[in-house]
């Protein structure tokens, strides 16, 4: 049905009639309609009429055709729904919200999206791979039943030499692949005390559990399955080969302090960062087939979040330290083949003033979406929350550091790195999206820029009193939001 209405409100215009045209409006509004609500018509069609009536019902008397749909609605619906629409009681097409969807009964924990995002895999107790174009189900995938919540979801939609016939490997990671090629996916998912690979068949490929509970169960390189698994309460690291389901190699922590987390730039080759719960921090270059040390970082006993992305590391600590944050460069640990020791390695310390406050910040956030030849420009650039603020750290007149404050406590944040300037936060069920801009003035006497900034509330949304819990942009336009609203059942 979709894809007939997709066809008709997308035919020219040139040459039509007025009435013909005002009838092609007409279909787009009834494809926004059953956009917002054609998921759960097609699982409950008897409240057809209640849904379109409920919406529509402002254009009524306006619009010829809708008028005569929702008469029909009046009409036949008490056949098939008692309920009847006295008001306009749903949201209407054009308020902001594009489409709805309902495909869990649990709380979304993980969402994935293909590159063109068209495609989104969702986790609960379940995996469900929606196309976004059609807002259909493509996959409905069953996952093994435990007495704990899943947390997370990687797909892995290369890894088809391990599972299926080398004549069958037609499918491929472009959406315009038949609906079939979804279930040629591999997908690893983990809770506290279990990690499984699971087909898109519902074969169990890989199953292994841990009574202390798994720390990260992280995929390194999705064309060959190779992961990191780590214990909690653990000093070694283990990478299994989730193709070949065998132990690939491993590292063995000796100093007196273990695991506390595992964090990996994806740069290349590949570094993985262990930090230690005495806050050391080691360095290893995924190199000839195997991880080597290529650095030791010691940032002390009051080390708070570190945070990867690309080739940057930022680091921060509790407010016993007059320090904001510590950016550590990770490209010397790629072109080196000694062990770079804390002298050694290019970091940046911070202390901005006024600091900010107060510490200890809760979260950083780095943009969506690739880096651009613009975003490369701006070395530095992050969100970071406190209970009282978000701020964003940016590089200000090409060198300086500094901050924008936006008041508020927040929950979620998203932005993308096509519109840095432009800020996605929630707040319970309200999503809030900020603009912001740096205001150049002149030099002062020691010859540095004065800079100021502001912000502004763009738009904002009372989606729901359940809490938003996931969070994406679209990078077609800033002011286009991609937002999956995933919230308790």
């Amino acid at each position: 049905m979709m894809n007939d209405l997709t066809a008709f409100t997308n035919m020219s215009t040139y040459r039509l009639a007025s009435k013909e045209t005002q009838t092609q409006v007409e279909i787009k509004i009834f494809m926004k309609t059953f956009l917002l609500c054609g998921v759960l018509l097609c699982e409950h069609t008897d409240n057809y009429a209640f849904e379109i009536t409920s919406r529509l019902l402002p254009l009524y008397g306006f619009k010829s055709h809708t008028t005569d749909l929702i008469d029909q609605c009046d009409e036949q619906g008490p056949q098939h729904c008692a309920l009847i629409v006295p008001y306009n009681e749903m949201s209407p097409p054009g308020d902001g919200l594009i489409f709805s969807m309902h495909k869990h009964t649990l709380p979304v924990v993980d969402l994935d999206l293909t590159k063109s995002q068209n495609i989104a895999i969702s986790l609960s107790d379940k995996i469900i791979i929606t196309n976004m174009q059609t807002v259909e189900t493509a996959t409905d995938i069953k996952l093994p039943k435990i007495n704990e919540p899943y947390l997370n979801c990687t797909t892995l939609p290369r890894m088809l030499s391990y599972f299926i016939k080398k004549d069958d490997e037609s499918s491929s990671d472009d959406e315009s692949e038949a609906e079939k090629a979804y279930q040629h996916y591999a997908f690893l998912v983990n809770s506290l005390h279990h990690v499984y690979l699971v087909t898109g068949q519902e074969d169990i490929r890989l199953h292994r559990t841990s009574e202390k509970g798994f720390l990260t169960a992280e995929v390194i390189d999705k064309l060959t399955g190779l992961s990191v698994f780590v214990e909690n309460n653990s000093k070694t690291i283990e990478f299994w080969n989730l193709g070949q389901n065998k132990l690939h190699s491993k590292i063995d922590v000796n100093v007196n302090a273990y695991v506390k987390r595992i964090l990996l730039a994806e740069i290349s080759p590949t570094i993985l960062i262990a930090i230690l719960t005495d806050g050391t921090m080691l360095f290893y270059v995924f190199t000839t087939g195997t991880f080597i040390h290529r650095g030791t970082f010691n940032a002390g006993k009051h080390l708070g979040l570190v945070v990867a992305d690309f080739n940057q590391l930022i680091c921060t600590f509790d407010s016993t330290t007059p320090v904001d944050f510590v950016h550590i460069d990770l490209n010397p640990f790629c072109t080196t083949e000694k062990v770079l020791l804390d002298n050694d390695i290019v970091k940046t310390v911070i202390a901005f003033d006024p600091p900010i406050t107060p510490k200890p910040i809760q979260q950083i956030v780095f943009p969506d979406g690739k880096v651009t030849l613009q975003s490369k420009k701006m070395k530095i650039f992050f969100l970071a929350t406190t209970k009282e603020a978000l701020y964003v750290v940016h590089v200000c007149c090409k060198q300086n550091i500094s901050y924008v404050c936006i008041p508020g406590r927040y929950d979620v944040l998203s932005l993308h790195y096509a519109h840095l300037d432009f800020i996605l936060a929630t707040q319970r069920g309200i999503l809030n999206a900020f603009q912001w801009k740096c205001l150049d003035g002149e030099d002062n006497n020691h010859d540095q820029c004065t800079v100021s900034h502001k912000h502004r509330l763009f738009v904002s949304f009372d989606i729901s009193s359940s809490s938003i819990l996931t969070l994406r942009p679209s990078p077609d336009s800033g002011k286009q939001i991609f937002l999956f609203n995933l919230l308790l059942a």
